[in-house]
């Protein structure tokens, strides 16, 4: 997950929670207000009740009694002929009733039996309880009051229960009209709250992304370029000129190195050169003993070895610099026959073919594209192979070269490292030959700056394939040679 999309998760999961503490917070205390309510109202309307029965407390109050009473307020007076002793006694003991309230003319008030047994326990209780009116029943908020025990002008105990209650159906709605809506505003406070965390994100994290994406395309070869620095005055500021910093520093060491690698290079071509001329003039001019021979041969032998990697090093200092390459029209299978001549000397028994038509011409760098060859050449050869074949093809879109060989082949471990400086693999180069692990970095090096593509398999035991693609226009040809060759 991005970093955008965490913090736009923690802070919509942050708005989500502050919502929902507040709503339910909002939620209980409109509850809690209106049961206080509706108890203040069961109060006042117990006590009108009880003044009501103080007023005749042996016998039935009269509707008179009752006019000031709150017409949203349902009350019921029960006259027990016998005190309750248990819940079920309210249902078995017969007893006078007088409903008064809107709908409460011909109703009945009830409580569940757990609020009966409190009432018997406690001679009181206040809760939830039904309002039964014909054969429909409404819950209702419900105070229940047992009285002192009266007796009658007949001689009988009587036992009032004073019923007052209140529908909270109106209220019920109220709250869940109000949760309803609550609901909802969370539902488009969560939302907006996404779409604003992600906005903010991504305009915050914009200058992250801009540095990332320069720094993304910075390179050994072009060193030079800087990240942005946005400006913005914090951290990602302080971190795009940290970075910029960081990249002055690394082009300066780099071209530090490259400017001694150029330098001691040309510096070491002239007396490597003239070693080299010297050792041969004495082979050809003089009579050297034959432990002289050995040891001017010797020395003629390290002097080319030693040329060939300083050549190398320039090279790779001249690609580190940015030097391009000078393509023109060039036959491929020119260049491959050229450095069949070129290694003729070296092959051996070797036998080298190439195949591929002759007048395709395609525009590449014809020094550049000749090393390309002579070295993938040389190294089969130094594999130990016996067979190499050089071909040359056109497809639609592209021009490839592919030089294949039947030496010891390469492992696949070593196969991501191949094209690395100094690299070299033991089992498949010979040290002995005088390769300096620089000829495939060259290599890839030309391949890249025209534009193509290198590729490489190999089997061991069997041997490798290294197959250059180009994707150039070319024309069509009009023949095609296979030229088959031995040395």
């Amino acid at each position: 997950m991005t970093l955008r999309w965490r913090l736009t998760l923690f802070y919509t999961s942050l708005i989500a929670v502050l919502l929902a503490a507040v709503f339910t917070t909002v939620y209980y205390l409109v509850r809690s207000s209106l049961v206080d309510a509706t108890n203040r109202e069961l109060n006042s309307g117990l006590t009108q009740v009880l003044r009501a029965t103080q007023l005749s407390p042996t016998a039935t109050p009269s509707e008179s009694d009752w006019d000031a009473f709150s017409a949203d307020l349902y009350a019921q007076v029960e006259q027990r002929l016998e005190q309750p002793r248990q819940a079920s006694d309210f249902e078995q003991l017969g007893f006078a009733r007088l409903s008064i309230g809107l709908q409460s003319a011909n109703g009945n008030l009830a409580l569940p039996p757990d609020g009966y047994a409190i009432l018997v326990r406690t001679g009181s209780y206040r809760g939830e309880g039904l309002l039964r009116v014909n054969t429909s029943s409404f819950p209702v908020e419900i105070t229940v009051q047992m009285l002192p025990a009266a007796i009658l002008e007949s001689g009988n105990t009587v036992y009032p229960v004073v019923y007052v209650a209140k529908d909270f159906a109106p209220y019920q709605n109220i709250l869940s009209v109000l949760a309803q809506r609550m609901i909802l505003v969370s539902l488009l406070g969560i939302v907006t709250a996404s779409l604003l965390s992600f906005t903010l994100a991504r305009q915050a994290l914009g200058p992250i992304r801009q540095v990332r994406d320069a720094a993304a395309l910075i390179t050994g070869k072009n060193l030079n370029r800087r990240v942005p620095e946005p400006g913005t005055r914090d951290e990602v500021e302080d971190l795009a000129r940290t970075l910029n910093g960081m990249l002055e520093r690394l082009e300066s060491s780099f071209e530090t190195q490259r400017r001694f690698t150029a330098d001691a290079s040309h510096e070491l071509r002239t007396p490597v050169t003239a070693i080299a001329g010297h050792a041969s003039y004495l082979l050809r001019r003089t009579n050297p003993t034959e432990g002289q021979r050995e040891s001017l041969e010797a020395i003629t032998s390290l002097s080319t070895r030693l040329g060939r990697l300083i050549g190398d090093l320039l090279d790779l200092a001249r690609a580190d610099a940015g030097f391009g390459v000078e393509p023109q029209e060039t036959s491929l299978v020119a260049l491959a026959e050229d450095v069949h001549l070129e290694v003729a000397a070296i092959a051996g028994n070797a036998e080298i073919e190439i195949i591929g038509p002759r007048d395709l011409r395609v525009s590449v760098d014809p020094h550049r594209f000749r090393q390309v060859i002579r070295n993938l050449v040389q190294n089969a050869l130094k594999a130990g192979s016996t067979r190499i074949t050089v071909e040359v093809s056109k497809a639609l879109d592209h021009v490839s070269i592919s030089v294949s060989d039947n030496g010891s082949g390469i492992a696949p471990e070593h196969l991501s490292k191949l094209f690395d400086r100094f690299y070299r693999v033991d089992s498949s180069r010979d040290r002995g030959a005088g390769g300096s692990g620089l000829g495939l970095s060259i290599v890839k090096w030309i391949v890249e700056a025209h534009q193509g593509e290198l590729r490489v398999t190999s089997t061991l035991g069997t041997g490798s394939r290294f197959e250059v693609v180009l994707p150039v226009p070319v024309a069509h040809p009009t023949s095609v040679r296979r030229e088959k060759q031995a040395v």
